[in-house]
C-alpha cells in the first residue's frame, strides 16, 4: 500500500483526522443517535443521509451536520416521507380474506 499511495501522493491518514472534519463513520453515528446501523444505512442508501464512501467497500464517512437535517432526524425517529411513487391500494366494500368465504 505505501508504494502505491506514494506514486499516486494519496497521504497517510492521520489520527483524529476524521473528527477534526467532523466526519464520522456509520457505525459511530448510529451509535451516537441510538439507532441500528440498519436505520442509518436505510437513510444513506435513500438518499436521506448525505454519505460517501473514499472506494467501495470503504466505510461510509458522515458529516456530523448532516446528521442533525430535519430529512434525518425524521427517520432516525421512525417517521417516513410519503413515498409518492407508490400506488394506493383500492379496498372494495366486498367480502373481506379473512371472512371465511370460500371462492
Amino acid at each position: 500500500m505505501r508504494t502505491l499511495r506514494n506514486s499516486h501522493g494519496i497521504a497517510v491518514c492521520r489520527q483524529g483526522e476524521r473528527v477534526e472534519r467532523g466526519e464520522q463513520v456509520m457505525v459511530e453515528a448510529a451509535e451516537r443517535q441510538g439507532v441500528d446501523v440498519a436505520v442509518v444505512r436505510r437513510l444513506i442508501r435513500n438518499q436521506i443521509l448525505p454519505a460517501r464512501q473514499a472506494c467501495k467497500g470503504a466505510p461510509w464517512l458522515i458529516a456530523e451536520q448532516d446528521l442533525r437535517s430535519e430529512r434525518v432526524e425524521a427517520g432516525l425517529s421512525g417517521r417516513r416521507e410519503p413515498d409518492l411513487g407508490q400506488l394506493a391500494l383500492e379496498l372494495s366494500g366486498g367480502s373481506s380474506a379473512g371472512s371465511g368465504e370460500s371462492r
